[in-house]
C-alpha cells in the first residue's frame, strides 16, 4: 500500500538549518528557503485606473460572517485532531555530540539520554556522545510520520464535502469584485 512519508530534520553545526519535506513513492520534496543565484528581473509598475473598486472591508466581512468562518475554523481544527492520529508509524532520530559550557550539565544530559536510550523501541533512536571540553552542540534530528494515503484522501474529501461551499464562493466573488461588503 502507498504511503505518504512527513518529515523534518534539522543540522546542528556553526549554522543550524532546518528541512521539512514530504514523500511519496520515489518522489521527494523539501520546504524551506532556498539560495536563488538568479537575480529578479523589475517588473513595470502598472498603474491602477479610476474604474477599479477598492479593496473590500475586512472587519465587516469578519463581524457579517462569524457564524461562517466559526463553523470553518471548528472544521479544519477537528480535521487536524484526526490527522494527528492517522499516521501508521512515528519516527524520532537523534544523534548528537558535543558538550555544554558546564561539564556538570554535560553530564546530567548523557545520563538523562542513556536512560532514555534503555527503553527499547524502533521508533526512537536516542544517541549522544559527550564531549567534557566543548561547549557546543553538533548533530543531526530527524522526526517524521507515515500515513497510509488512502486515509489522507478519505479525510480530505470529508473536509471538503462538510466545506460550506456556497457560501465561500459567493464571499469570494464579492472579494474579487471588490467594493463594499454591507
Amino acid at each position: 500500500m502507498a504511503s505518504i512519508t512527513l518529515f523534518w530534520e534539522l543540522t546542528l553545526d556553526r549554522q543550524p538549518s532546518s528541512t521539512a519535506g514530504v514523500r511519496f513513492l520515489f518522489f521527494k520534496h523539501r520546504f524551506g528557503k532556498r539560495k536563488q543565484n538568479v537575480k529578479a528581473k523589475s517588473k513595470p509598475v502598472q498603474k491602477k485606473s479610476a474604474s477599479e473598486t477598492p479593496p473590500i472591508d475586512q472587519l465587516h466581512l469578519i463581524l457579517h460572517e462569524h457564524q461562517l468562518i466559526r463553523q470553518t475554523a471548528v472544521l479544519f481544527t477537528d480535521c487536524v485532531k484526526k490527522a494527528l492520529m492517522l499516521p501508521e508509524q512515528y519516527y524520532i532520530h537523534i544523534n548528537l555530540s558535543g558538550g555544554f559550557r558546564s561539564p556538570d550539565i554535560t553530564g546530567q544530559v548523557f545520563g538523562l539520554v542513556q536512560a532514555g536510550s534503555a527503553i527499547p523501541s524502533q521508533s526512537l533512536c536516542l544517541a549522544y556522545h559527550p564531549d567534557f571540553t566543548s561547549d557546543r552542540l553538533q548533530g543531526t534530528i530527524a522526526a517524521g510520520a507515515v500515513f497510509k494515503a488512502y486515509k489522507l484522501v478519505i479525510l480530505l474529501s470529508i473536509i471538503i464535502w462538510r466545506l460550506p461551499k456556497i457560501k465561500l464562493i459567493k464571499i469570494y466573488r464579492k472579494v474579487k469584485k471588490g467594493g463594499s461588503y454591507v
